[in-house]
């Protein structure tokens, strides 16, 4: 059975509090020690209960003593450089909490996107397609999946890819601006575009770049 994840926060409760220090205490006293012993690392700690006058000390005063001294003695940088209070602490939490977030929201748009694209292979309304994705973000995703698909080809056979004609064009609301010209594929579940990627030519089913075996559904 998984351990319940214990709550960061200050314990109210006069006993349990107590409890819970005596017991954290003399763990945190034997994690020194062991790191001292298997890694040949000097540390020492000190720990003193509010209200309390007597000190836990590992390993000596004397030890605790000499190697605080030798802290002292560093320039004010090593001192600093790998400090942590409880401020700094949740400070790099936040910040990593922040960059995780960050990635998920990314993450969360490009699937937006790629539902978008599909709902429109799929003959989605025009109406309906702003309200479930920005517009810039589904253009980004199909020219950047469309210059992936490119450079891909570029790469294995070792010249451009060939240009595929696409049937004419049909009188349709083209959302996509600044990616190319697309055009409805009369029924058949597809949308074909136009784009220049320099010397790449241009790219016809847009399907094919998204779902090669077809639309999921």
């Amino acid at each position: 059975m998984a351990r319940k994840k214990t709550k960061m926060a200050y314990i109210t409760d006069d006993a349990n509090r107590r409890r819970t220090f005596a017991k954290r205490k003399k763990g945190l006293l034997k994690k020194v020690s062991e790191l001292s012993v298997l890694c040949g690392v000097p540390a020492c700690a000190l720990v003193t209960a509010p209200g309390d006058h007597n000190h836990d000390i590992w390993p000596s005063i004397i030890g605790a003593d000499a190697l605080i001294s030798q802290l002292k003695d560093l320039p004010a940088l090593d001192q600093d450089k790998r400090s942590l209070d409880q401020e700094k602490y949740l400070a790099r939490t936040v910040s990593r909490l922040r960059d995780q977030l960050r990635k998920v929201e990314k993450e969360n748009q490009e699937a937006e996107a790629k539902a978008e694209v599909l709902r429109c292979l799929c003959g989605a309304d025009d109406d309906a397609r702003g309200a479930r994705a920005d517009v810039r973000e589904v253009c980004a995703l199909v020219e950047g999946t469309a210059r992936a698909v490119a450079e891909r080809i570029q790469r294995v056979s070792g010249c451009p890819p060939a240009v595929v004609e696409a049937p004419p064009p049909t009188e349709v609301n083209n959302a996509w601006g600044g990616v190319g010209d697309v055009y409805n594929n009369n029924g058949n579940n597809g949308f074909y575009f136009t784009y220049n990627f320099n010397n790449y030519g241009s790219y016809g089913n847009l399907g094919s770049l998204f779902f090669p075996s077809g639309p999921a559904f």
